[in-house]
């Protein structure tokens, strides 16, 4: 047994060096040596003078100290602090046994010791401060076991033990650190001030902490995988854990996803509400599918009575979704949610989004579980066809404003009409009464006359209960006053969906009385709010702090209190409604139809353009060379805004412009508008939704060029993000004709060696390797990195961070496909350590450049090669999830054990590895050609283990998807010798 080969000096102290019997011996011996050369690093840091109060004479004397503190502060927060460490401290004492082998008065031992306890010491005095270090250290304890665990299995890996030694020298820099910065500032109003400054220190090595955990997880892997160890039970289960929970697979019920609170002012409806019971809630004995539509006009109280149905019956249903369903996307987002929820479909950034819709509702289709989607405001039936389950189960309500027979697919149909005369009485007296106005004089025979005038329109009566309630009049003195203005009035809206004159005039005289109570902040509010997604709005769009830095005039409610002052009176009247728990609002459409129509010309571009410019402050902002990955949620929540938005431009502008100014301002918002979907196709693009982004682009590149733009940057900008969608699904022509317009138009208006110019460069790059013209691409990627290293620091230092690494990183793919093998090792190691140190293990980029080294690897037939691909997996796994990247990383693993013929390590180690790939190219967009390769692959591996049916059957799928990728092709040899070709090269 092999004996180790160098030990560090500590000190005066070598540690002994004995032969070891066994791997256990040698595990401890080097767990041993691992911490001496650790602690040494931190004495070579100390003077002599300072080494003696670093030290401890044991553990016992660290228990003592911390018992003895805990008398001291008894029930402060420390003493609860302390508790929280004490597995902490026995875990580390009995860590691979290694200060069993240590004398009790060591040098090293007594320095961990000594450290802790004085960092303890030190820290207690501050309460947060003390915290931030218990934080730390129980972050150390959650992956001692799996080190220790780790260091047993492979002693002999030379990259375990070093991964472990860089991870326990930063804890030893930890401790020194701290002790360092709490000796410097040791009284309260000195570290309140300096904290600020050595926190971002503290996070760096909490960060780096983690990123040592990272390195040694994916060693192990490697190495497991490599040995083959499968007596290594624990290991295996460490591994699979690693530092997140186990995902748990099955659904978690119940599942109720409800974007409705319930509506305290509802009233009415009684014997509808029990026929929707009698229709959709079945006995548990009876397997049907029910559907319902209620159908009606715009305001007569559809959504509410669905509402108030779903929240009387959710105790009936294990599963309910309500979708509003006015578009495909808000349905697919819906369906997306359910997925996610019930764990039916791993929704992630490349995921298909048609497909996951296809996995819910096979789901719902086959899995024995009570649900009910409800399918709220459908304009056309034909939308619901791709998310309407065809079974024998569940229960589905549709509301809709089309009262044609068999416009959903809804096997029953009710018609709502207006409440009758009695209930539109309940509901108005309801109404003021929940509004707390028990002092007015409520008439109820007049309240039932109002109804009755009122035609018995929920929408109506609950917006005129808000009128009584803030003028304070009584029930018959309105209807005076209705009358009046009903005579006065001879303005109808025009265009709502309706083809009842007297429902038109009843609205359109509701709104004549209530809209003019409104103060002017709340009626501005409500103009802004006419132009975004009725269904969902955050309130974020006017609260937050980038949205007060716009100047919107005086009539916007900039603060809270008058935001709320604002909304206080909209939600008075009805004309909005308030989600308290997510802070979104909703608004009937009929009610922003309504608003924007009563604006004048003037006055519709000019609210637009405020709309614009507050969604535009809030929206986070593509920045030259940046990704958006750190900003997805904030771009998920607005963009339903955006989209809403982009659907009023063309109305807005078709107002006759009297003057020149007019002209300008209208441009300028225009331009707006443009850089605001500039920002949302960027986010869409990098998560993948290609399919909803092109139209949109589309819509931007119009409006440009009707300005006479097409050649500003702004165009390039749009062009440049239309070019990597189509470098994404390996449309590699369009994408070069995109990137050659965008490169066209920066270097027109920049500098050749300018950053802008930089960026189109590599991206052109990337196309002309995806078509073949690997010397142009060469050329391309090498003048980006020649400009980008030329920038100065003290302006880009940032941007050379974020970019040189994937640069680099291209560069070497480039010379990987044109087999310049060593010239693409030497700079795939160095893009490697590139995006170590800009963006950490843990990120898409590193894991890009670890694949692409590994493939380099795997050409030249090193060694190495299987590790490299095994980290690139991990990793991809821990970041992407089920993303076709991931996939294509499980193709390369399995194709390097199908090389060493080693088929069964593959199925002991990472089971089902061509299947997992399958999988994940099957619910993704745009992935037939990889999909192909790998079911080739797979019945090859099938084929191999024994299984001649199933491999055909395999092979019969590949080849199905061959003919079609490649219609030229009739024989089959000669299609999988193109099997390559059908990958985007990045992935080839």
């Amino acid at each position: 047994m092999a004996t180790l080969q160098m030990l560090p000096v500590v000190g005066n102290l070598q540690i002994s060096d004995p032969t070891a019997n066994n791997d256990v011996d040698i595990a401890k011996q080097l767990n041993e040596k691992l911490w001496a050369e650790a602690f040494s690093q931190l004495r070579s840091r100390l003077q002599k003078k300072d080494v003696k109060q670093f030290q401890a004479d044991s553990f016992e004397t660290l228990k003592k100290y911390v018992l003895s503190q805990r008398k001291i502060y008894r029930d402060k927060p420390v003493t609860k602090l302390l508790i929280r460490l004490e597995p902490f401290f026995e875990r580390l004492r009995s860590f691979s046994g290694v200060f069993e082998t240590f004398a009790q008065a060591h040098e090293i031992a007594g320095l961990l010791w000594g450290s802790i306890k004085l960092v303890l010491q030190l820290a207690s005095k501050f309460n947060e401060i003390f915290e931030n270090i218990v934080v730390m250290l129980e972050k150390i304890d959650k992956h001692l076991p799996r080190f220790e665990t780790y260091i047993k299995a492979f002693p002999h890996s030379t990259r375990i033990s070093d991964a472990a030694l860089n991870l326990y020298t930063k804890i030893a820099g930890f401790q020194l650190d701290s002790i360092l910065f709490l000796q410097r500032n040791p009284l309260r109003n000195l570290i309140r001030g300096a904290w600020a400054s050595f926190e971002a220190t503290f996070q760096k090595c909490l960060t780096e902490i983690q990123e040592c955990c990272d390195s040694l997880d994916v060693e192990a892997f490697a190495a497991n995988i490599e040995s083959n160890i499968s007596r290594h039970e624990e290991l295996k289960e460490l591994l699979s854990r690693r530092e997140q929970p186990v995902v748990d697979k099955r659904p978690k019920l119940p599942c109720h996803i409800l974007h409705l609170p319930r509506n305290a002012r509802f009233s009415g409806r009684l014997s509808i509400l029990d026929d929707l019971q009698s229709a959709l809630v079945l006995p548990l004995d009876r397997v049907e599918q029910r559907s319902v539509a209620v159908a009606g006009l715009g305001g007569v109280g559809k959504t509410q009575l669905a509402a108030e149905f779903t929240w009387k019956n959710q105790d009936k249903f294990d599963i309910i979704l309500w979708a509003h369903a006015d578009t495909s996307s808000k349905l697919e987002q819906g369906f997306l949610k359910l997925a996610k929820h019930l764990n039916i479909s791993d929704v992630n950034p490349s995921a298909d989004t048609s497909k996951v819709v296809e996995a819910v509702v096979h789901w719902l289709s086959t899995e024995n579980y009570s649900w009910l989607l409800i399918f709220d405001n459908v304009d056309e039936g034909i939308i619901l066809k791709p998310f309407w389950p065809v079974c024998s189960r569940g229960s589905i309500l549709v509301t809709t404003r089309n009262t044609l027979p068999k416009a959903t697919p809804a096997s029953t149909s009710i018609h709502l009409h207006p409440l009758t005369h009695d209930e539109g009485r309940d509901l108005l007296l309801l109404s003021i009464k929940e509004m707390g106005q028990g002092a007015i004089d409520i008439d109820a025979d007049a309240a039932f006359r109002l109804s009755m005038v009122l035609g018995g329109l929920p929408l109506a009566l609950a917006q005129i209960a808000g009128y009584i309630s803030t003028i304070g009049c009584s029930v018959e003195e309105f209807l005076e006053i209705f009358e009046e203005t009903q005579h006065s009035s001879g303005e109808i809206i025009s265009g709502l969906d309706s083809t009842d004159f007297n429902y038109d005039y009843t609205l359109a005289t509701v709104w004549d009385l209530t809209l003019a109570k409104l103060d002017p902040k709340a009626f501005f509010l409500l103009q802004m709010m006419a132009y975004l997604d009725p269904d969902c709005i955050p309130e974020a769009v006017f609260t937050s702090p980038e949205s007060s830095k716009v100047d919107l005039g005086t009539d916007f409610p900039k603060s809270k209190v008058k935001y709320f002052e604002a909304l206080k009176s909209l939600c008075t009247y009805d004309f909005v409604r308030r989600d308290a728990k997510t802070k979104t609002l909703s608004i009937h459409r009929l009610l922003q139809k309504s608003v924007r129509e009563r604006l004048s010309d003037s006055g519709r571009p000019a609210v637009f353009r405020f709309v614009v410019q507050l969604l535009g402050a809030i929206y986070p902002q593509q920045k030259l060379g940046m990704a958006m990955d750190r900003f997805w949620e904030k771009c998920d929540l607005f963009l339903p805004q955006v989209i809403s938005v982009i659907g009023h431009y063309d109305w807005v502008v078709e107002t006759d412009l009297p003057s020149e100014l007019d002209v300008e301002v209208t441009e300028t918002f225009a331009i707006e508008l443009v850089e605001l979907l500039h920002n949302a196709t960027w986010f869409m693009q990098e998560k993948g939704m290609f399919k909803q982004l092109l139209p949109i682009a589309m819509v931007g590149e119009n409006i440009l060029k009707s300005l006479g733009r097409a050649d500003s940057m702004l165009m390039g900008e749009l062009y440049n993000t239309v070019g990597n969608v189509y470098l994404e699904i390996g449309n590699h022509q369009e994408c070069q004709e995109y990137f050659t317009k965008v490169k066209v138009i920066r270097e027109a208006l920049n500098p050749a060696d300018s950053p802008v110019v930089a960026n189109i460069t590599n991206n052109l790059s990337l196309a002309e390797t995806a078509l073949g013209n690997y010397q142009v691409a060469e050329t391309l990627s090498r003048r980006v990195i020649a400009i980008r290293e030329s920038l100065p620091d003290d302006k880009y230092a940032e941007y050379k961070k974020n970019t040189l690494p994937i640069n680099n990183s291209n560069l070497c793919r480039i010379l990987w496909v044109m087999d310049k093998l060593d010239e693409a090792a030497e700079v795939g190691e160095r893009a490697m350590a590139l995006a170590k140190n800009s963006f950490g293990l843990r990120s898409r980029n590193t894991a890009q450049a670890t694949f692409n080294l590994a493939d380099v690897r795997m050409k030249q037939g090193h060694p190495d090669a299987l590790k490299l691909h095994l980290q690139a997996l991990v990793l991809r796994k821990d970041v992407l999830g089920n993303h076709y990247q991931t996939a294509g990383s499980c193709y390369k693993v399995a194709c390097l054990f199908l090389e060493r013929g080693d088929l069964k390590a593959a199925r002991q180690v990472f089971p089902e590895l061509l299947e997992e790939a399958v999988t994940i190219y099957e619910a993704s967009f745009a992935c037939e050609g990889p999909l192909a390769r790998t079911l080739v692959k797979l019945s090859k591996t099938v084929l191999e283990m024994g299984e001649e049916a199933k491999a055909r059957e395999i092979l019969t799928k590949a080849i199905g998807l061959l003919k079609i990728l490649l219609t030229d092709l009739s024989q089959e040899k000669d299609m999988l010798e193109k099997l390559d070709s059908l990958v985007p090269y990045v992935d080839r």
